[in-house]
């Protein structure tokens, strides 16, 4: 098994808090209703929330095994997530008036965009090391 610098290790453990916001963040997307403002059925809206969440678990198996694969599929759900934050939520977070259930959404929020953030930046590290390492 190869054994994972720190950027691996640090991608890994902030793509762990990808979950820990996320989670409870998509609970709040389903009681906002915001599946459907995407015109998507809740049950399909679940089903690609789950298939979401276990295609973040087989990039940390990837990255844990110290792949390249691991590491790019990580980079790539941090920066979608960071888009996703971006265009869906800021412009009503910085609104005057309280976003959905108040300061515990706005965590949510800023929470997962900030484990996003750093998974992104570790993950493309040690996806540039492993590269170089190969070389």
């Amino acid at each position: 098994m190869t054994k994972l610098d720190r950027w691996g290790r640090w991608a890994i453990g902030s793509s762990m808090g990808i979950i820990l916001f996320g989670v409870p963040h998509l609970v709040d997307d389903f009681l906002f209703k915001v599946p459907a403002e995407f015109g998507i059925s809740e049950p399909l809206a679940q089903m690609l929330g789950g298939m979401f969440f276990s295609l973040v678990v087989a990039f940390q198996l990837g990255a844990g095994r110290g792949t390249k694969w691991g590491f790019a599929g990580l980079m790539v759900v941090s920066d979608f997530l960071i888009a996703a934050i971006l265009l869906k939520h800021i412009e009503g977070m910085i609104a005057p008036a309280p976003y959905w259930s108040g300061w515990f959404s706005e965590m949510l929020i800023i929470g997962l965009g900030m484990m996003c953030l750093c998974t992104s930046i570790f993950a493309s590290i040690a996806f540039v090391r492993k590269t170089q390492q190969l070389s």
